[in-house]
């Protein structure tokens, strides 16, 4: 939102519309449609590398847009992005059954792992904010990257969980002959 209103001039009213879709709107949208997709081609960490794709596209685009982008595709830059995020989170305790986890560690692995994947959200906010008081508008620069990396994480972690799931198919047919 203070990206909007700081960064691009747009209005309070209209950067308020603009946070209400992308947080209750895309949460309606997208979730439903990460479980289909997941379903769809059988891989909740396919459907999560493409959300991890989408995001890093427009992370890239963000940081190296300049002062000439109109306010209005980067509005819908941000709900496309937005809706990926929420596909996403339809998707992402799927990986668990994906990676071959046993079902009665399926719990205690969901907990441990939304610690870790949920972590940032003690510390980034803060972080946001010291570099948004020290460097100004150049502070979302940082976030942007910031972000980019984190989206490289689940990358590299969806990436993983596709090579366990293969691993664990290439054993099961060892087993079995």
């Amino acid at each position: 939102t203070p990206y909007f209103t700081n960064v691009l001039g747009v209005t309070v009213v209209f950067t308020g519309w603009v946070a209400i879709a992308r947080q209750h709107g895309m949460t309606l949208v997208g979730a439903p449609i990460g479980g289909f997709l997941s379903d769809l081609v059988k891989s909740p960490s396919k459907v999560l590398l493409g959300v991890y794709a989408v995001g890093l596209i427009g992370l890239i685009y963000l940081i190296q847009a300049g002062e000439g982008v109109g306010a209005a595709f980067l509005i819908a830059l941000t709900l496309v992005m937005s809706a990926a995020v929420y596909i996403g989170r339809g998707s992402y305790y799927a990986t668990v059954t994906e990676a071959g986890v046993p079902r009665e560690y399926t719990a205690s692995t969901i907990g441990l792992v939304a610690a870790v994947g949920f972590s940032p959200d003690l510390f980034q906010f803060t972080l946001y904010g010291y570099w948004l008081d020290n460097f100004g508008n150049t502070a979302y620069t940082f976030i942007f990257i910031f972000q980019a990396i984190v989206l490289a994480v689940g990358a590299l972690s969806s990436l993983g969980i596709l090579y366990l799931k293969k691993k664990n198919a290439n054993n099961k047919a060892v087993c079995l002959e």
